[in-house]
């Protein structure tokens, strides 16, 4: 599989080749696989896909934001955050125990705790960090998920099923343009929405700057690794 920091490194580069800044950047990735597997600079699939590719193009293009202050950076996730209820940075690769959905909702975590840590980081007059949930639509990836997949499902597979069906994904993304031009997005950082342009309530783990720093810390971690796999 395509590499997880190199990759995103190299768009950060083209990026910043073709342009002096960036006044929105929108990180809108999620992926879950139904056995492990591991990118071609050794991450797990799925972590590679929702946690540690956002954060190294984020963190490569942080400049071209912060050029263009005030900028918005939105980090698109998904509810299922909420269904991993173990602790974040055990086993983040998977090397231990691999069940999809939870792998899947591991990441999302990890992917939240970066940007609420982000948002602390950056001041609000010179970039605003949010996160948009926009609701389950009908797209590749969720076609790609099976009651194996998100075991937590079995019994309402079915169910689950045709309520995936009937979610649009252009609904979902009108959603996610909906926030990012509204003066919302540029007055509130560290924020969480479902849809609407009003915040949603997060959890005392999501909020806890302890843990964000920590979240922080593991994305670091894993961008060295990869550079030291390289030197």
């Amino acid at each position: 599989m395509a590499p997880a920091v190199h990759g995103n490194r190299q768009v950060a580069h083209d990026i910043r080749a073709a342009v002096t800044g960036l006044d929105i950047l929108i990180n809108n990735v999620g992926g879950l696989y139904p056995t492990r597997r591991a990118t071609s600079d050794g991450y797990e699939a799925t972590l590679a896909m929702n946690f540690v590719g956002p954060f190294a193009l984020t963190s490569e293009l942080l400049p071209l934001l912060q050029a263009r202050a005030p900028a918005r950076c939105l980090n698109v996730v998904s509810a299922g955050f909420k269904m991993f209820t173990g602790d974040p940075f055990a086993d983040p690769q998977s090397r231990h125990r691999f069940i999809s959905g939870d792998a899947y909702a591991h990441s999302k975590l990890l992917n939240v705790l970066v940007t609420l840590a982000l948002a602390q980081r950056l001041p609000a007059e010179q970039v605003t960090v949010n996160l948009v949930h926009p609701g389950m639509s009908w797209t590749p990836m969720t076609q790609s998920m099976t009651s194996q997949t998100i075991p937590q499902f079995r019994a309402v597979w079915p169910l689950v099923r045709i309520l995936q069906r009937s979610r649009s994904a252009e609904k979902a993304g009108n959603r996610v343009a909906a926030l990012v031009a509204s003066p919302v997005a540029g007055a509130a950082t560290g924020q969480y929405f479902e849809r609407g342009l009003r915040p949603n309530w997060l959890s005392a783990r999501e909020l806890d700057p302890r843990i964000q720093q920590r979240a922080w810390q593991l994305g670091e971690q894993l961008m060295t690794q990869a550079a030291e796999r390289t030197s």
